[in-house]
This record gives structure tokens, sequence and C-alpha cells, in this order.
């Protein structure tokens, strides 16, 4: 089979108990796509909890930060959008990771059609609602390795979401407020469990 050489994506969703995320970027570094995130190739299990990285080596907020840039540079962001049982779940940070997918025109790829979680705020609910046509849900999960490589070989190199400028400027706001969630004194790692990193 031939390999995807010279493309990276990166899979974000909510992790906790995802299995799939794991699975995938196995299935991806097989066919030679470079995967940025998750930086594990295993869930880590620390104090009871599972985490996408290792929270000794790397903050939350490094983490993130990377994560949200390899969003804006790379070929397609791909949504593992289930949580456990929950199909098609998206909370905060994935809906987050969808906007700055927007905000730099790259392909977005969802496991499922998008279920908002309740700590989704309404803003970020609408402008993935009104791109929905520019979707694309693919449940790579269940295709065969040549239908998991057409995937993404045959996305267009940009999409043109066509956010109106205070979208974009409502967009950027919210990743910073949560960028410096991160850096708060307040913050810790019980925040995790909402972002699922």
């Amino acid at each position: 089979m031939n390999r995807i050489l010279g493309i990276t994506v990166q899979i974000g969703g909510p992790h906790v108990n995802n299995q799939t995320l794991f699975n995938l970027k196995r299935r991806f570094k097989s066919l030679g796509v470079i995967v940025s995130h998750p930086l594990s190739n295993n869930p880590i299990i620390m104090h009871g909890r599972r985490f996408t990285f290792n929270p000794q080596r790397w903050s939350l907020y490094e983490v993130e930060l990377d994560y949200f840039q390899s969003i804006a540079k790379n070929r397609v962001h791909i949504v593992c959008n289930e949580s456990g049982s929950q199909t098609g779940f998206i909370n905060q940070s994935t809906a987050l990771g969808i906007a700055q997918a927007f905000l730099h025109n790259k392909p977005v790829i969802l496991l499922h059609e998008p279920v908002f979680g309740k700590d989704v705020d309404l803003l970020l609910r609408e402008i993935i609602t009104k791109q929905k046509n520019q979707l694309r849900i693919y449940n790579l999960a269940k295709q065969i390795d040549e239908e998991l490589k057409d995937s993404i070989l045959h996305l267009p190199s940009s999409v043109e979401y066509q956010l109106t400028y205070l979208e974009k400027s409502l967009v950027k706001s919210r990743l910073k407020t949560y960028f410096r969630g991160l850096i708060s004194p307040s913050f810790s790692y019980r925040s995790l469990l909402a972002t699922g990193r």
C-alpha cells in the first residue's frame, strides 16, 4: 500500500476514555502520516486520571499552545468526537479547536455529527452550526486503510468558511480567555477532566 508522505495532522476531541483516538493515531502512522497530537501513543494514567501527554514533562498550557498552533499549520483538523458512549460529543475545548481551524481555513473532519456539551458557549455553537455544510463527517474509525488514506488525500487544501469580522474577533477573544485560564493561579489539573487532554 502506498504511504501518505509529508502530511501532518492532529487529532482532537474529548479524550477521556477515548481509545478510538489512539487507534486512529496508530493507523495514520502506519500509513506514513505524521500525527502531532495526541502526544502520547496510549493514555497515561497518573493520580487516577488519564492524560494524552506526560504531565510531569509538560504543562497543559504548553500542550494546548502546541496543539492550537498545530491546527493552524497542519493539513487538516481531525475531531474524534466521541467520549465513552457519547457519540458526537463536543466540549468547549473541542469547539475552540474547530473554531481555530475555521480561522485558518483548514478542512475539518468529524467522526460523527456534532452534539454540543453544556459547557460549549452559545457563540461557538452558532459559528460551528453555521458552517456545518463545510464540515466533513467521516467515521474514520470504521474505514479501511484505503478509505482512510483517500479521506485525507482528497480534501481541499483550504476551506473558505467566510466568518464575519465580528465572528473572527469573538473566536480570538475566546481563545485568549482560554489560554489565560490555563496560566491562572487558580488553575488546577482538575480542569484537565473538562478538556480531556
